[in-house]
């Protein structure tokens, strides 16, 4: 079996992603299923609840913010298609870079390419070159997939070894791992893991003055600079978690020279 990895703290990239529907595609190409009803309602019907499961597919959701934490850096990559901004251009301060694209697929070139800078370039046998772990809420459903899928439309490049098999049922991907896999531990899907909010809490993160991650991409072309904060917040916080995790430092510092929670449970067995 498998035991835990010893990982340092720069080895970790935490990630954040939103998606949004795109209504005008859902509405201009609507999706391609026949529904056989003679009844107008219930056709109608059919196509409504049709329609209503699309909004969840790839195809019909835009990347609309993707940021990254590595090694003290902040990178964020926001979807605004306001055309009185300098789209494409960066704003870097410190250690925080912003930028901001009209395109989606702008947006996921520049993303793949940042990528590209963590893992380094791809091996012979398709690895990285760095060894890294990339990891994020619901990192296996809602965010690698999205992106997987988003560069085959766009004929971008990954690395093989970060691509699942598409003969086994389960994921083979190397260097991704899902923060809420912590939560489970290997109790998926009896166990169910709550929201990324509540998912911090458990683990001693209390920030009561964040937005729930659902309402962050309200701000993203109004106020890309404070969206960006109110982000670096849970993508430190998810950091923390992995430094803790995997280093077991409940009685030292975490990677911020700060200390671990008091309501942070001790690691290992406690009798005697």
């Amino acid at each position: 079996m498998r035991s835990l990895p010893n990982l340092l703290p720069e080895q970790f990239c935490t990630v954040f992603m939103s998606t949004a529907v795109n209504e005008q595609r859902l509405h201009d190409d609507p999706p391609l299923i026949p529904v056989d009803y003679e009844e107008e309602f219930r056709r109608m019907q059919a196509e409504d609840g049709i329609r209503m499961d699309a909004r969840r597919w790839d195809y019909y959701r835009d990347i609309v913010q993707l940021s990254f934490y590595h090694q003290g850096e902040m990178r964020h990559f926001m979807l605004c298609q306001d055309v009185g901004k300098q789209l494409g251009e960066s704003t870097v301060r410190g250690k925080q870079t912003i930028s901001q694209y009209d395109c989606e697929r702008d947006l996921v070139v520049a993303a793949l390419e940042y990528l590209r800078e963590v893992f380094g370039p791809e091996t012979q046998n398709g690895c990285p070159l760095y060894d890294r772990l990339l990891v994020g809420h619901l990192m296996l459903t809602e965010i690698w997939p999205v992106l997987v899928n988003k560069a085959l439309k766009y004929r971008l490049q990954m690395y093989r070894d970060m691509r699942s098999n598409p003969d086994t049922r389960y994921s083979t991907i190397q260097h991704i791992a899902d923060i809420t896999s912590i939560y489970l531990q290997g109790g998926a899907p009896i166990r169910r893991a709550p929201s990324l909010p509540n998912l911090l809490r458990t683990w001693g993160f209390h920030d009561e003055h964040r937005p729930l991650p659902e309402t962050i991409i309200d701000a993203v072309c109004d106020d890309p600079e404070g969206t960006a904060l109110h982000i670096e917040s849970y993508l430190k916080d998810m950091h923390e978690v992995l430094c803790i995790y995997y280093q077991a430092n409940t009685n030292e510092q975490t990677c911020r020279g700060e200390p671990v929670p008091v309501s942070t449970p001790q690691w290992g067995n406690q009798n005697g």
